[in-house]
């Protein structure tokens, strides 16, 4: 890989400067950040980005932080008018995108005004900015503000990485000083909902989400899976929310080498089984079988050999078929129903 080329700047709609670099050669990934992230940040993400994704990939700072212009405007449209500024900077016709977390705002939004986007990644995607706002914990983060800023970003460093984890290079430098531009960003995030951008988006889109990861509740992703005309959900649970898991890195290498996402599955996209019920396909009840045996991702995707991602699929659809949230209401329904006995 080439080494990562110097910072340039990108002018904005409105004129504000946004400082970009790129990194590798050969086809170009534009990567939007979650907030916090900068260039300048040690974060995880520039590895997970490129373990899936091989040619030249171009990152930048979110206007108030890092590099890019201070004292500035904030909204969810901006934002698009960034990311698409730093496109046409770094030479982008066709735009392809990694999304993370609240970075999946503003290029949904792009999307949806421009065909120029063809693909996106959306790993862990907010819905709704204003859930996300109101949480309790994201509004006791932002009254930090009030006491000191350096303290502020040591907790927003924790609450990113999981509390009690390992924080790393995130507790390094601070992305901004400046409590205005971080006020204006959460207001602007809170401001955010995607359930009425996603119908406009023709872009093709692979939705990622880690179960295990509390920060980004996984139902967020799979009502915006549904929303979106031309997506597929991938799901997978690890308790470290910035793991890889194989069979999702290997297919979003797929995904980003040109391969189409299929359409969402037709409820009779698979074989029903005998009998069926409640409209569950053979896979689903073998699925639902091993779960009210009381087995494990892991133990179910060895049985029926078949990626973890994918039991993780099969289960989010079996629980919204049967009507329930989790793996003992499943498991007491299948029970119910007589599928609790039947073998794969």
């Amino acid at each position: 890989m080439s080494p990562a080329s110097p910072i340039s700047y990108a002018t904005s709609a409105d004129g504000v400067r946004i400082a970009w670099r790129a990194e590798g050669e050969g086809p170009s990934l534009l990567f939007a950040p979650p907030w916090p992230v900068t260039m300048a940040s040690g974060s995880p993400w520039p590895r997970i980005v490129t373990s899936t994704f091989g040619g030249r990939v171009i990152y930048f700072d979110r206007r108030g932080f890092g590099n890019s212009q201070a004292n500035v405007e904030h909204s969810p449209e901006r934002y698009a008018d960034d990311l698409e500024a730093v496109a046409d900077a770094a030479g982008l016709t066709e735009i392809v995108i990694y999304a993370a977390a609240a970075g999946c705002f503003e290029s949904l939004l792009l999307a949806a005004r421009t065909s120029r986007v063809t693909r996106i990644l959306l790993a862990e995607p907010i819905l709704s900015g204003s859930e996300w706002r109101l949480r309790p914990e994201t509004r006791s983060i932002l009254s930090l503000l009030d006491q000191d800023v350096t303290t502020f970003w040591r907790v927003m460093g924790q609450y990113a990485a999981g509390w009690g984890k390992n924080i790393g290079a995130l507790a390094g430098t601070a992305p901004t000083s400046n409590p205005g531009d971080i006020r204006a960003l959460f207001d602007a995030l809170g401001s955010c909902e995607l359930a009425g951008v996603a119908p406009l988006v023709s872009a093709e889109c692979l939705i990622v989400h880690n179960t295990g990861d509390s920060l980004v509740p996984h139902p967020h992703s799979a009502e915006l899976a549904r929303l979106l005309p031309n997506a597929r959900l991938l799901l997978f649970s690890s308790p470290d929310r910035w793991a890889q898991d194989s069979a999702v890195a290997d297919e979003s290498r797929m995904f980003f080498g040109g391969e189409n996402v299929p359409p969402p599955p037709r409820r009779d996209a698979e074989p029903l089984a005998p009998g069926c019920v409640a409209g569950l396909s053979a896979r689903e009840t073998q699925v639902l079988s091993l779960i009210a045996a009381g087995k494990s991702n892991r133990e179910i995707a060895d049985t029926l050999v078949i990626s973890r991602s994918t039991v993780a699929t099969h289960i989010h659809h079996i629980l919204e078929k049967v009507g329930v949230s989790n793996r003992a209401a499943a498991t007491a329904w299948a029970i119910r129903h007589g599928l609790a006995a039947s073998r794969p």
